[in-house]
């Protein structure tokens, strides 16, 4: 498990500039985590093992020859929308969808040394996350706020 520590400053502010954009701040906040999933999953894509062919399985079945195309590894990288447990909370996932052999890549099996490729994504990118994040949250304030502003004068 890989555990990171986080400063923030500024949350009065934050505070404010959410409350003034009043039920439209859920869907900032949502705006912002998926654009910075999306960031995270572009890199993942990026130096995930590029294969020379995607992946296929064919087994029998009574019916005759069933073929399964899970893809490359790359190309099943995805970021999808979760719902949440707790109220207030916005859950995003960066997975890999049906190529289960990342995991064989990311940690090797007892025929295959583990050729890591998440793990260092996430070392370099990890620290990053809180920046990007106030960044895309901030741009989508902006976005709100003039969308906001846009109604109230055309009324």
């Amino acid at each position: 498990m890989i555990k990171q520590q986080v400063q923030v400053e500024g949350l009065a502010e934050l505070e404010a500039a959410l409350a003034g954009l009043g039920p439209e701040a859920t869907r900032a906040g949502r705006l912002a985590l998926r654009r910075t999933a999306r960031q995270l999953a572009e890199a993942l894509r990026a130096a995930a093992p590029k294969g020379t062919r995607p992946t296929v399985r064919r087994r029998k079945t009574r019916r005759g020859v069933v073929t399964a195309d899970f893809g490359r590894l790359r190309d099943n990288i995805r970021v999808r929308e979760e719902r949440a447990l707790a109220d207030n909370t916005v859950v995003f996932r960066v997975d890999t969808r049906n190529a289960f052999w990342g995991a064989f890549l990311e940690f090797g099996t007892r025929r295959m040394r583990a050729r890591p490729w998440f793990r260092p994504v996430w070392l370099s990118f990890g620290p990053s996350i809180p920046g990007i994040l106030s960044a895309e949250l901030a741009r989508a304030i902006q976005i709100y706020a003039r969308r906001r502003a846009k109604t109230r004068g055309g009324r």
